[in-house]
């Protein structure tokens, strides 16, 4: 497979992953409150994590892919998610050896390092898209998105045959959680050895000083606009 469509494969996957990940996620919340003893506030904590995680690794990373290059952004997502996965299947273990708390806390930090890396793949995934084709750079974006619902939809099914019917457990929380690692392994692989090509920006010679000039305004704008409606 040439580097342009593999590339483009491998951002699809990396989507997939994420919704195989929130599907899974959101079908063990119940065997994680039964496990674990969590309330429905500190599940929602939990879950909720993914959103101020994703939200500011998205602009986080945006920032700096021109500079760094999207190649090891997406090698940086790889670990985190794997990281991810392995700090979620020792809930159970820590849960035995420090409790209840030190169990929220490591499903907090888990569930924090899988938005970040959600959010490190989004921010490359667009711009490579539109640099690997930028004569159909639409077509190809929304190819790529829609790994998203891909793996929504089939996170959904399988959560939906594996979750349990009443007292029978037909697959371990743990398992499931590790589902979404074979998207994860795929996009990896697929990546692997590649040659990323430049940013549009960065192959233009765009001083990187402007890029943050243009970062800058419209934060300092969201701040304003957040600091008038508060006040």
């Amino acid at each position: 497979m040439n580097a342009a469509p593999r590339l483009l494969l491998a951002s699809f996957m990396t989507l997939t992953a994420s919704g195989v990940g929130f599907a899974i996620r959101s079908g063990i919340l119940d065997d994680w409150g039964r496990a674990f003893g969590f309330t429905q506030t500190e599940l929602g904590a939990i879950t909720g994590s993914g959103l101020w995680g994703f939200a500011l690794a998205i602009m986080f990373f945006s920032f700096i892919a021109d500079r760094v290059g999207y190649g090891p952004l997406l090698g940086l997502a790889f670990v985190l998610h794997i990281v991810s996965g392995v700090l979620t299947v020792c809930a159970g273990y820590v849960f035995e050896t420090w409790g209840k708390e030190a169990t929220f806390w490591l499903l907090y930090g888990a569930l924090s390092l899988f938005a970040v890396a959600n959010g490190a793949c989004e921010a490359v995934i667009n711009p490579l898209a539109a640099t690997l084709y930028p004569e159909k750079r639409t077509h190809y974006l929304n190819i790529v998105h829609a790994g998203w619902p891909a793996g929504l939809i089939l996170g959904g099914v399988l959560s939906y045959f594996m979750v349990e019917r009443g007292e029978q457990v037909m697959v371990r929380w743990e398992i499931q959680a590790l589902i979404f690692l074979a998207p994860v392994l795929l996009y990896g692989l697929l990546m692997l050895g590649q040659k990323f090509p430049m940013s549009e920006a960065k192959a233009a010679g765009v001083p990187f000083t402007t890029m943050l000039k243009e970062f800058a305004a419209p934060v300092l704008l969201a701040m304003l606009v957040l600091h008038a409606l508060v006040g």
